[in-house]
C-alpha cells in the first residue's frame, strides 16, 4: 500500500467539495489502485472530441516507488477506444515525456491537474494540434520480433504526396539484418530492385559483409486506429477498409520471397538462414514533424515461421515451380491470415523527415557532409575525432605513427585491448563502429608525409591537426603558401596548455593566406602589443617568453615530454576548442581567428576569440617566399600614401619600414606592421631614399611590443600612378637594405599602380599593384642619392610629417 499517494488523495477530496471522490483502494501485483470519480460537467465535447460525461471514474495505479515514478491512469469503459492517446482501449497516456513532464512534488494534485487538462483537449480534439508534433499510432512490440532501423525518407514516395488521393501504393525496402536488428538503406520500386539485383555491378552485401534482402511496403493513404491490431485478421480488415487488397499484399509478399530467394543463392545461405526472415512494413499517414504536412509512420511486422514458409511457397508460384497450386497456396496463406498473430517490431527512427537531430542549430553541424582529415590521435586528436563521427562527417581518415602504451589510457580514449596497436588503427576501428555506413580510413604514418601530396590535401573539406607538433604546423604553413593556398581545405591548429587547463585553436579558412602556425603567432604577437588582460595566462602558458624547462617525462627513457592532465580535462578542452572554431568557420565571411578556451577552474573566461581581417598575398619575384602583408600594415601604408598625396604631392614616392618575420622553414614572410619614413627620408617623384633617425628605436619599440616577436624585415615603397617594378635607381640602392639588418635577409616591397589603379589604392580599400623580393648578400648597390644616378636638381620632400620640400626651407631659412 503506497500511503503516501493515499494521504494526497483523501486529502483532495476532503478539500474538493465533491469535486473529487476515493471510491476504493485495491492491491495488486505490487500496483495499488485508486478508483477514483471526478466531477467533469465543466468539460464540453466537441465533433471531433471525445464525450466526456459529467462524472466520469478511473484507476489510478502507483507502485511503491511512487511519487518518483509517474502514476498510471485507466478507464473502465472502452468509449474512449481508438481515440489518440488512449491505448489499448482503456489507458490514458496523459504525459508525451514523462521524465520532463512529471514533477514528483507536484504529487496527486498535479497527477489530478494534469489529467483534467487532457480531458479538456480530448474533448476538444486538440490533442495532436496543428503545427505540433503528431503521436503516431500505438503499435505493441513482440519481444521476438526484433528492431527495426529505418534510414532513408521516404519522401513523395507515399500515395499522399501533393494532396494526392491514392489509396495505396506498393514498394521494396533494401534492408540488412544482423542479429535481430533489422536496417532499411534504401527505398525501390519492383522494376529497379530486378534490374539492381540482375546488374553486372551488383554487390549482395553492405560494407559490413551483412547481405542485403528486400522487404514489401504498403503505404496507404488513411488510418486503421490509434492502436494498430496483435491480430493479422484485423489488420487485413483495417487495410482493406483504407483501399488495400489482401490479394496485392500476398503477392508482395511473394515477390519478396522471389528475390530473396535469389539473394540466398548469392550469399549461399541455407532456405531457412534467419538473415532472410520475412518481414512487411506498413506506412501511414500518422506523424508530422511540424507543420500540417502529415509524413509516414512506418511500423515493421515480422512474419511467423508459418507466414516465412507460405512467402517462400508463394515465391515458388511467381517463379512458375508451382504454378499449377497457385491458387492452393493463396488459400492456405488467407487462412494463416485469419489465424497469424502480428508480432510488431520495434521501430526506431532515423529518417530526417521525421526527427530533429540533437545537435542542430549548434556549430557542429558545420560538420555534416564534410570530408575530414585529422593529423594526430593523442588526447586531442581521438575526441574530436569522434565528434567529427557524431556530426555527420561524409568521410573521415586519422593519421597518426605512434602506438597505444598503457600510459596513455589515463587520458586517451582507448582500451587495455589497443596496447601495441597503432593508434590510428585502433581509433578507426572504434569511430567506425559509432555509425553504420561509415568506415573510417587512417594511415599510420607521420603527417608530414601525408600532407607533401597536394593533390590528396585539396579533396578534403577539413584538415585539423592535433599533433601539437612544430615541425607539423611548419610543413602545413609552407604547403598552404604555394601554388594551390586558394584551394586549401578550411584548417584547424590545436595546442594545449602544460596543465591541461587552457588551449588554444587556430582557424583559417579556405583561401585565407595563414595557416596555424601564422595564426598562433599572430595571436601571441598581438595579444602581447595590444596588452590584452584576456589572454595574458595564455601567453604565459603556451607562448612563454623563455622556454619551458619543467618538462614532464611520463616514462623512463627517451621518451616525449608531454602536459600533465586528465582524460576529462584534456576531452573537454578539446571539445570546447572545437565548437569554439566551428562557430568561426560557420561565421559568414569566415575569418581568420584564434580562440583561447579555458577550464573553469580558471579566473578569465571560458573562451576569447581573435579575429583578422584577410591578408594581402603575393609571392616574392623568385617565386620561392610568399609574402603576406597584415590588414594593419596594409592600412598604415594607405594612410602614409594618403597624407602624402594630399600634403607632398600625388606624384611624390613615400615608403617606410617594415616589421614582421621571415620564417625560412616555412618560406612565409609576415608583415605585421610598417611604419612611415623616418623624418631624415628624402622623397621624390623619381626616388625614395630611408632616412635612419629613430630607425633602431622605433624596431625596439615593436620587439618590445611584441614579446620578441616581430623585427624589422625590411623596406616598403611606392610607385603612385607607375608600374610595382624596381626601377634602376631601385635595383642599385637594394643593397642598402641590407644596412638595416647587419646583413641578413630582407624584404623590398613596391606598391604601384598605373591608371586608376592607384588611384583606387588610395581612395578605397582596393589592393594596388605589389612586387616583392628577397634583398640577399650579393646584391648590386651603393648609397647615396647621386651615386644611385638620381638626376641632379631633383627636389625632395623630407620623410617624417614633414610636407615642405628641401628648397623651399632652405629659402625660409636664408
Amino acid at each position: 500500500m503506497n500511503r503516501q499517494a493515499e494521504e494526497q488523495l483523501r486529502a483532495l477530496q476532503a478539500s474538493s467539495g465533491g469535486a473529487i471522490e476515493l471510491l476504493t483502494i485495491t492491491e495488486r501485483e505490487g500496483w495499488t489502485n485508486f478508483r477514483v470519480s471526478l466531477d467533469t460537467s465543466g468539460i464540453r465535447s466537441q465533433p471531433n472530441g471525445i464525450a466526456v460525461r459529467d462524472r466520469e471514474q478511473f484507476v489510478i495505479s502507483v507502485r511503491d516507488t511512487y511519487p518518483f515514478i509517474v502514476p498510471w491512469v485507466n478507464v473502465r469503459h472502452r468509449r474512449w477506444a481508438g481515440t489518440a492517446h488512449v491505448q489499448w482501449g482503456y489507458h490514458l497516456c496523459i504525459y508525451a515525456a514523462p521524465s520532463v513532464e512529471w514533477d514528483p512534488s507536484d504529487g496527486m494534485r498535479g497527477f489530478i491537474t494534469r489529467l483534467m487538462q487532457w480531458l479538456q483537449r480530448a474533448a476538444e480534439g486538440t490533442l495532436d494540434p496543428d503545427g505540433q508534433p503528431l503521436h503516431p499510432p500505438a503499435v505493441y512490440q513482440s519481444k521476438k520480433a526484433g528492431t527495426l532501423v529505418v534510414h532513408p525518407d521516404l519522401g513523395d514516395r507515399v500515395p499522399w504526396r501533393n494532396g494526392g488521393r491514392d489509396s495505396s501504393e506498393f514498394a521494396f525496402a533494401w534492408c540488412v539484418r544482423e542479429g535481430d536488428r533489422v536496417d532499411v538503406v534504401e527505398w525501390q520500386d519492383h522494376s529497379a530492385v530486378i534490374d539492381r539485383v540482375l546488374g553486372d555491378a551488383y554487390i549482395n552485401v553492405d560494407s559490413g559483409g551483412r547481405p542485403y534482402f528486400v522487404a514489401p511496403v504498403l503505404m496507404f493513404n488513411g488510418q486503421i486506429g490509434f492502436e494498430y491490431p496483435s491480430a493479422a485478421s484485423a489488420l487485413i480488415t483495417g487495410l482493406v477498409e483504407q483501399g488495400a487488397s489482401e490479394e496485392e499484399l500476398l503477392r508482395w509478399i511473394a515477390r519478396a520471397g522471389q528475390i530473396n530467394g535469389y539473394l540466398r543463392y548469392l550469399a549461399a545461405a541455407d532456405e531457412d538462414d534467419p538473415r532472410f526472415a520475412s518481414i512487411v512494413l506498413l506506412a501511414a499517414p500518422s506523424r508530422r514533424l511540424e507543420g500540417t504536412k502529415l509524413l509516414a509512420h512506418i511500423s515493421g511486422w515480422k512474419l511467423d515461421e508459418t507466414g516465412s514458409q507460405l512467402a517462400r511457397l508463394l515465391a515458388e508460384t511467381v517463379n512458375g515451380v508451382l504454378t499449377d497450386v497457385t491458387d492452393e497456396v493463396m488459400d492456405l496463406a488467407r487462412q494463416w491470415l485469419t489465424f497469424a498473430k502480428t508480432a510488431w517490431m520495434r521501430v526506431l527512427e532515423d529518417r530526417a523527415e521525421v526527427t530533429h537531430r540533437r545537435d542542430e542549430n549548434t556549430p557542429a553541424r558545420f560538420l555534416a557532409g564534410k570530408r575530414v582529415l585529422i593529423l594526430g590521435c593523442g588526447a586531442l586528436g581521438a575526441p574530436i575525432a569522434e565528434s567529427v563521427v557524431r556530426a555527420g562527417a561524409a568521410s573521415l581518415k586519422v593519421v597518426d605513427n605512434g602506438l597505444v602504451t598503457p600510459g596513455l589510457l589515463v587520458r586517451q580514449p582507448y582500451s587495455d585491448a589497443d596496447i601495441g596497436v597503432p593508434k590510428a588503427e585502433a581509433l578507426s576501428a572504434r569511430l567506425s563502429r559509432i555509425r553504420r555506413g561509415l568506415s573510417v580510413e587512417f594511415a599510420i604514418a607521420n603527417a608530414i608525409d601525408e600532407i607533401a601530396d597536394s593533390s590528396s590535401v585539396l579533396r578534403y573539406d577539413l584538415i585539423i591537426d592535433a599533433t601539437a607538433d612544430a615541425g607539423v604546423r611548419s610543413a602545413i604553413e609552407r604547403a598552404r603558401g604555394g601554388d594551390a593556398m586558394g584551394e586549401w581545405p578550411d584548417l584547424l591548429t590545436v595546442l594545449i596548455g602544460h596543465q591541461a587547463k587552457r588551449g588554444v585553436v587556430a582557424v583559417s579558412p579556405r583561401g585565407a593566406t595563414a595557416g596555424g602556425a601564422d595564426v598562433l603567432r599572430r595571436a601571441a604577437v598581438r595579444a602581447q602589443s595590444e596588452g590584452l588582460r584576456e589572454w595574458r595566462d595564455v601567453l604565459d602558458d603556451l607562448f612563454p617568453a623563455e622556454p619551458r624547462t619543467d618538462l614532464f617525462f611520463p616514462e623512463p627513457g627517451c621518451s616525449s615530454p608531454t602536459f600533465v592532465g586528465s582524460f576529462h580535462e584534456v576531452t573537454a578542452l578539446a571539445t570546447m576548442m572545437l565548437d569554439a572554431a566551428l562557430a568561426a568557420l560557420a561565421a559568414t565571411p569566415a575569418q581568420l581567428a584564434a580562440a583561447a578556451v579555458r577550464l573553469p577552474s580558471t579566473i578569465s573566461p571560458a573562451v576569447s576569440v581573435l579575429r583578422w581581417e584577410p591578408d594581402w598575398a603575393i609571392k616574392d619575384q623568385s617565386g620561392t617566399y610568399q609574402i603576406r602583408v597584415s590588414a594593419a600594415a596594409v592600412a598604415e601604408m594607405r594612410s602614409e600614401a594618403r597624407r602624402g598625396a594630399r600634403l607632398r604631392n600625388r606624384n611624390v614616392e613615400t615608403g617606410g619600414m617594415l616589421l614582421g618575420q621571415i620564417d625560412e622553414a616555412t618560406r612565409i614572410v609576415s608583415i605585421d606592421a610598417a611604419v612611415g619614413p623616418p623624418p631624415d627620408s628624402r622623397l621624390s617623384s623619381l626616388y625614395f631614399e630611408h632616412g635612419t633617425a629613430d630607425t633602431q628605436e622605433t624596431v625596439d619599440y615593436f620587439r618590445n611590443l611584441s614579446g620578441g616577436a616581430t623585427g624589422f624585415i625590411g623596406i616598403w615603397h611606392t610607385h603612385p600612378h607607375g608600374k610595382a617594378r624596381p626601377s634602376k635607381t631601385d635595383e642599385n640602392g637594394m643593397a642598402e637594405i641590407l644596412t638595416f639588418t647587419g646583413g641578413a635577409r630582407a624584404i623590398m616591397l613596391i606598391l604601384g599602380g598605373e591608371n586608376g589603379e592607384w588611384t583606387a589604392f588610395v581612395d578605397s580599400d582596393a589592393q594596388p599593384a605589389l612586387y616583392a623580393e628577397i634583398v640577399d648578400q650579393g646584391m648590386p648597390g651603393t648609397t647615396g642619392s647621386n651615386a644611385l644616378g638620381v638626376p641632379v636638381g631633383i627636389e625632395f620632400y623630407p620623410g617624417g610629417f614633414g610636407y615642405v620640400p628641401d628648397s623651399q626651407r632652405r629659402n625660409k631659412t636664408q
